[in-house]
C-alpha cells in the first residue's frame, strides 16, 4: 500500500470519527489478502452507526477527496441503502481502487459484525488506527478473530462460520468454492472443510435464488482462478454446477464417436483444464492431467507468435481470458440435443456448433452478461470447429492445403476473438485424446495441430506480405462511388466486402485491380 492510499485511509478515519462512526475497522478480504501477502485493490471497512450515518459519512469522505486533490477522481455509490453499504471508487486513467464501507447495523460491535460473515478467513478485523500506526502492516495481536480464521489462513482452509450464515445468503455456497479457486496457487492448494462442503451439498438447490448478476461475478472469478477443472468438479460434486448451469446435465454420460476418449461432460471439463494449461506460464501450476500434456511439444516452441497471443490475453484486464474460459466451458453444450445414431450405429452431432451458440447466448443472457460478451462467446462456440475443418487437407511440412481466401473468411468471421479461437481449438484437440495424446499417434496429431495454429497465427499476426487480414484498403467507399458512379447504399458495402475478401485471398493487390474487380461484380448483381 502506497503513501497516498494510507493518507486516504487517514482521511477516512477522521471523517468517520467526526460523523460519530468510529472506530473504523479494516475487515474481510483486505485483511485476509494482506496477511497472505496478496495485493488487493478492494479495501473493506466496517463502521459502527446506523445505515444512514455510514452512507452519509462515506459520501462526505468522497466529496473531501475530490476537494483536496485532483490526481484521482473519487466516485460515490450506494450499494445497499437498507444495510448501509457504500462504495467510493478511486480512478486515475485505467487504474481503479475501491473503498467499501459497511455499517454494523444491528450488530453493535465488531465481534457481532464478524459473526454474521461467511467464512472464517473473511471474519477478521483490524482497527484502522492500529494499521496506520504500524505503517500499513497488520500485526496479529491487533486482529479480532472470533472464529479461528487466523489458524485457517495458516492451513489454507475454507470453513463456514455457521449453516445459518450460508442460508442467509445462498450465494455464499458458490463463493466458498470460488474462494478456494482464487486463493490457490503454485505453492499453496486450499481445501474446503468437509462439514462446510456437506453444507454446500445440502443447500445446493438454493443457489438459484441470488440475483443473476451476483452469480455471474462469482462464476467469473472461479473461472479465472487456478485449478479450474478441479474446482468445477467440486461444484459438480456438491450439485451446485448443474443447478447453476442445468444445460450441462445432459452432457453427463453423453457418449461420443470412438475418436473421443471422454463423454461430453468430461471432455468439457478436460478442455477447461487444457486451456488453463495453455494460458498459464510453464510449471506455474498443474491441475488434473496436465502432467500428461506437459510431455508434448510446447506451444511456445512451435507457434511463432505465441508470446503475442498470450500477451493479448494479459493486456485485456482478463476480459479476453474470461471470454475464452466461458467459450471453452460451453463449446460442446449443443452436442446432447443434437446427438444422432445412424443405421450403422455411428454417432453424429450435426449442427451442434450452431445449436450450442444459441444455448450459450441463452445461458449468458440469463446471467446478465453484456451483449458484447454474449456475442463474443457465442461467436467462439459457433466457430469452434472451423480450424479443424480447414485443417483436414493441411500439409504441415510445407504449410499448404488451405487457401488464403478460406483463411481470410475464417479470420474475418471470428474477429475480434481470432487468437482466442486458436487457444480453444488447441484445448479442444488436447481434450479429445485425453491420456492417449502421449501415444505416438496422439503426439503426431498434437504436433500437427500446433503447426496448423502457427499457420493461422502467421496469417493474422505476421508481417504484411504474409497476413491476409488487416491490410490497407485498396480503395474506400467514396472513391468507389466516384469511379463507378454509384449512390450510397448497401451495394457499396457489398462491393467493399468482396474487394477486401479478394485482397485477403491474394486475387487482387492494386487500386486498378480492385476497380476492375468491382466493375465485374456490378455486372453480376
Amino acid at each position: 500500500m502506497d503513501n497516498k492510499q494510507k493518507n486516504w485511509l487517514r482521511l477516512a478515519a477522521q471523517t468517520f470519527e467526526t460523523a460519530g462512526c468510529a472506530p473504523l475497522y479494516l475487515v474481510g478480504g483486505f485483511v485476509r489478502d494482506t496477511l497472505l501477502g496478496r495485493d488487493s485493490d478492494d479495501i473493506d471497512l466496517a463502521a459502527p452507526g446506523t445505515a444512514a450515518q455510514v452512507i452519509a459519512a462515506s459520501r462526505r469522505f468522497a466529496d473531501t477527496i475530490n476537494r483536496v486533490q485532483n490526481e484521482w477522481r473519487a466516485s460515490f455509490l450506494i450499494l445497499d441503502p437498507e444495510n448501509g453499504v457504500a462504495r467510493v471508487v478511486f480512478q486515475q486513467k485505467e487504474q481503479l481502487l475501491y473503498f467499501d464501507f459497511a455499517a454494523f447495523g444491528q450488530a453493535t460491535t465488531i465481534e457481532a459484525d464478524l459473526a454474521r460473515r461467511d467464512f472464517t478467513v473473511n471474519a477478521l478485523a483490524v482497527p484502522l488506527t492500529a494499521f496506520l500506526a504500524n505503517n500499513g502492516v497488520i500485526q496479529t495481536q491487533d486482529v479480532t478473530d472470533i472464529s479461528g480464521g487466523l489458524k485457517d489462513l495458516q492451513i489454507s482452509l475454507v470453513r463456514a462460520i455457521s449453516a445459518q450464515n450460508l442460508l442467509d445468503d445462498p450465494l455464499r455456497l458458490l463463493r466458498g468454492v470460488r474462494l478456494k479457486a482464487q486463493l490457490s496457487g503454485a505453492t499453496r492448494i486450499w481445501q474446503i472443510e468437509p462439514q462446510t462442503l456437506a453444507l454446500f451439498t445440502q443447500y445446493a438447490h438454493l443457489i438459484t435464488r441470488p440475483a443473476p448478476e451476483r452469480t455471474r461475478e462469482e462464476l467469473n472469478k472461479l473461472l479465472l482462478g487456478a485449478d479450474t477443472e478441479r474446482n468445477l468438479r467440486l461444484l459438480d460434486q456438491t450439485g451446485l454446477l448443474t443447478h447453476l448451469l442445468p444445460e450441462l446435465e445432459a452432457a453427463r454420460g453423453c457418449i461420443q464417436m470412438p475418436g473421443h476418449y471422454f463423454d461430453v461432460f468430461d471432455h468439457t471439463l478436460t478442455s477447461v483444464d487444457r486451456v488453463e494449461w495453455l494460458t498459464t506460464p510453464p510449471n506455474n501450476f498443474f491441475g488434473l492431467g496436465r502432467e500428461t500434456v506437459s510431455q508434448l511439444d510446447q506451444p511456445a516452441a512451435m507457434v511463432q507468435f505465441w508470446p503475442q497471443i498470450l500477451s493479448e490475453l494479459a493486456a485485456s484486464d482478463h476480459s479476453k481470458l474470461l471470454v475464452l474460459r466461458w467459450a471453452t466451458l460451453l463449446h460442446d453444450i449443443g452436442k446432447p440435443p443434437t446427438k444422432q445414431i445412424d443405421a450403422k450405429g455411428e454417432i453424429h452431432f450435426y449442427e451442434h456448433n450452431r445449436v450450442g451458440a444459441e444455448i450459450t447466448r441463452s445461458i449468458l443472457q440469463r446471467l446478465r452478461f453484456s451483449n458484447f460478451q454474449v456475442e463474443q462467446v457465442g461467436l467462439m462456440v459457433q466457430n469452434h470447429l472451423r480450424i479443424g475443418q480447414l485443417g483436414e487437407n493441411f500439409n504441415p511440412q510445407n504449410y499448404s492445403g488451405i487457401s488464403d481466401k478460406a483463411t481470410f473468411r475464417f479470420l474475418r468471421d471470428t474477429a475480434p476473438v481470432q487468437s482466442e479461437m486458436f487457444l480453444l481449438s488447441l484445448a479442444d484437440h488436447a481434450a479429445v485424446d485425453g491420456p492417449r495424446i502421449v501415444q505416438p499417434r496422439g503426439k503426431y496429431g498434437w504436433w500437427r495441430h500446433l503447426v496448423l495454429t502457427d499457420f493461422f497465427a502467421r496469417k493474422l499476426l505476421g508481417p504484411e506480405p504474409e497476413r491476409v487480414v488487416g491490410k490497407p484498403r485498396l480503395l474506400d467507399g467514396k472513391t468507389l462511388m466516384q469511379e463507378l458512379n454509384l449512390s450510397p447504399g448497401p451495394k457499396v458495402g457489398y462491393l467493399l466486402r468482396e474487394i477486401e475478401e479478394a485482397q485477403g485471398g491474394g486475387e487482387i493487390s492494386t487500386f486498378q485491380e480492385a476497380l476492375s474487380f468491382a466493375r465485374q461484380l456490378l455486372q453480376r448483381v
